[in-house]
C-alpha cells in the first residue's frame, strides 16, 4: 500500500506551501527507505545538499536570520521553562495554592491581543486573559486527542477532554 502524504489542518511553520508528498518520499530517502529513526541533522544536511529538494525550501539558509530565529526560539523556551511553587499575589484565586503543584511563571494565552508570553499572575487576573488560556489548553488537548486517538488506552482520558465546556 502505498503512503499517501499531507500536512496535518493546522500545520505551522510555513510546510503547507511545500508538498507534503515529496517531503514524505525526500525523508524516507534519508532513511534508504526503511522504517529506522532520521535524526534531525540527517535532514538538514540533505537539505542543505540538495537545494532542488522540496525539504531545502523549509529551511531558512540565510545564517544571520536563522541565527535570529533560533535566538527567538531559545527565548520562548526559557520563558516557557521557568516556573515556581507559588505564586506572590493573593489574587490568583483561579490556582490550587493548597498543593505543591510547578505553575509556570510565564504563559502565552495567544489571545486576539496578546501574542507572546506574559506573567501568569497577570493572565491569571484578567478573565479575557484567563478564558484564552482556557481555550488553548483545550485545543492543546483536543490536538493530543488527534495524534493519539489510535490508542485505545486513552479512551477514559479522550472522554474527559470532549466533557470540558470552557464558560
Amino acid at each position: 500500500m502505498a503512503i499517501i502524504a499531507h500536512w496535518k489542518k493546522d500545520c505551522y511553520g510555513g510546510f503547507s506551501k511545500l508538498n507534503a508528498q515529496d517531503c514524505y518520499n525526500e525523508l524516507m530517502n534519508i532513511s534508504n527507505g526503511t522504517l529506522k529513526e532520521i535524526p534531525n541533522q540527517d535532514v538538514v544536511d540533505y537539505a542543505r545538499n540538495n537545494v532542488n529538494s522540496e525539504l531545502h525550501k523549509a529551511f531558512n539558509w540565510n545564517d544571520a536570520e536563522a541565527a535570529e530565529a533560533f535566538r527567538r526560539h531559545t527565548a520562548k523556551n526559557l520563558k516557557n521553562s521557568l516556573y515556581t511553587f507559588e505564586l506572590e499575589n493573593p489574587q490568583v484565586s483561579m490556582l490550587n495554592h493548597d498543593t505543591q503543584e510547578e505553575i509556570p511563571l510565564f504563559l502565552n494565552p495567544e489571545s486576539d491581543t496578546v501574542k507572546n508570553h506574559m506573567p501568569t499572575e497577570v493572565v491569571m487576573c484578567k478573565p479575557d486573559l484567563h478564558k484564552a488560556t482556557l481555550e488553548k489548553a483545550l485545543r492543546e488537548l483536543q490536538g493530543f486527542q488527534q495524534r493519539y486517538s489510535f490508542l485505545t488506552e486513552l479512551s477514559a482520558v479522550f472522554q474527559a477532554i470532549a466533557q470540558v465546556k470552557i464558560p
